[in-house]
């Protein structure tokens, strides 16, 4: 059996006016996100104002036995794993870059900002406009690297999400 995301989670600390995707209603905008509730998700669908509920799976039923998530962060970002969050060490598996989340750069989620970048040749940069598709939260195997690098991006991470 497949993990299921905890979208709910993911969306908890997230602002009111997210921009989301639903294949059922099209573009919706995150009302709230309460993780104790059967249907915690809560999204505005249009300008009408009108409000459906999914499960924390993304799901608009919970009693259907294989139903699928069919909310996502947008119609062109549909992976919920690379649904960053500011502070966040990101990675690209590819150049063997570790970068720090700052934000995104458009509602599609499909390219986002950086703060602090560390490369494959040991050096730093800063700032740097990423594209999603290439990104994957860092795991602590692929954040190793010396430890007083290690320090200064877990510091720099530290610092970022304390100042959302």
């Amino acid at each position: 059996m497949e993990n299921k995301i905890n979208i709910a989670e993911i969306l908890r600390d997230m602002p009111k006016d997210t921009k989301l995707y639903s294949q059922l209603f099209g573009k919706c905008e995150l009302e709230e996100s309460i993780n104790d509730k059967e249907y915690p998700i809560s999204v505005r669908i249009g300008s009408d104002l009108l409000l459906r509920t999914f499960t924390k799976d993304g799901c608009y039923f919970s009693n259907i036995e294989g139903s699928e998530c069919v909310l996502f962060p947008s119609s062109k970002m549909r992976c919920w794993s690379k649904f960053f969050k500011r502070g966040d060490i990101v990675y690209n598996p590819n150049s063997k870059m570790l970068a720090i989340f700052d934000g995104w750069v458009n509602d599609d989620y499909t390219e986002f900002n950086t703060t602090i970048n560390y490369y494959k040749d040991h050096t730093f940069g800063e700032e740097e406009v990423c594209d999603t598709e290439c990104f994957v939260k860092a795991n602590d195997e692929q954040k190793h690297c010396s430890s007083q690098q290690q320090r200064s991006i877990t510091a720099a991470s530290t610092i970022l999400k304390r100042c959302k």
